[in-house]
């Protein structure tokens, strides 16, 4: 098991991210107000982040959670895409049908009634 986890690590398409949030020495009250901030959006985000050993003012997001990151933002990305698509072509039917059916018989009516 551990000979595999060293061949994902050696394989991993992105490297660990390392924030540098301090650790809060000149904040109100002594608190690591960014640090906090960071924890939140990375749990906001829905990721696993650890606290750097030996270093409370760092936060590693790992390599796996990053790759989870940037597949759901590829994903996202992707719907974002085909919802245009299919929006588009849901605009350009109806528009299509109204000119090859809807049309013509408006011309119809129109020439009919005397118009024109």
């Amino acid at each position: 098991a551990g000979s595999t986890a060293a061949g994902r690590q050696q394989t991993a398409l992105v490297p660990s991210l390392v924030l540098i949030t301090g650790v809060g020495r000149r904040s109100a009250g002594g608190r690591p107000v960014v640090r906090d901030a960071c924890a939140q959006v990375l749990k906001a985000q829905g990721l696993e982040f650890s606290e750097a050993p030996g270093n409370p003012g760092r936060l590693v997001v790992g390599a796996p959670e990053l790759e989870k990151l940037f597949k759901r933002h590829r994903e996202d990305q992707l719907q974002t895409k085909l919802g245009r698509f299919l929006g588009l072509r849901y605009v350009l039917a109806p528009s299509l049908l109204a000119s090859v059916f809807v049309l013509p018989k408006l011309f119809d009516f129109y020439a009919q009634s005397g118009g024109a």
